[in-house]
């Protein structure tokens, strides 16, 4: 269903859905016509959801209308959101596709298709808080009168 390219934008959006659930030990599945994502809660459940384009697009508008709102807007905190962000730079950069994405204690693990050819790779958390963090700060750098609207300005 994701395409390199989509994976950016689309995991921040997945982000922000799991930031909310307070999820942990994250799983992100591409089944074709639609993304499993599931996770645990803290009290130990584990819940999946099938998310297909439209509702990938309903979380992207809804996450652009809630960033930089709220009592975490200011902070340099990085959540789950901004780690899937950037490891979907990696990807799409990668030119991945077909992906599994699974959370484990050190970071994330991926595994997919890349010019039609096998591909897994593992990410550590900390090596996606320094990408995050670089792009926080080109993102800062960018002066406000560059930007459409007010949902572009985080």
């Amino acid at each position: 269903m994701l395409v390199p390219g989509d994976y950016s934008d689309a995991f921040r959006s997945l982000g922000q859905l799991l930031e909310q659930a307070r999820a942990l030990e994250v799983r992100i599945v591409d089944q074709g016509p639609f993304i499993e994502v599931s996770w645990a809660e803290r009290q130990g459940s584990r819940q999946e959801r099938q998310l297909r384009e439209e509702d990938l697009s309903a979380l992207r508008t809804a996450g652009s209308l809630y960033r930089g709102v709220g009592p975490e807007a200011d902070t340099r905190r990085f959540g789950a959101s901004d780690l899937l962000r950037s490891l979907g730079q990696k990807l799409d950069r990668m030119g991945v596709e077909r992906i599994s994405v699974v959370e484990t204690q050190q970071g994330f693990s991926v595994g997919g298709r890349a010019r039609g050819q096998p591909v897994t790779r593992s990410f550590s958390f900390s090596d996606l808080v320094s990408l995050a963090e670089e792009l926080r700060r080109e993102r800062d750098a960018v002066p406000t009168s560059q930007f459409r609207g007010a949902a572009d300005l985080r």
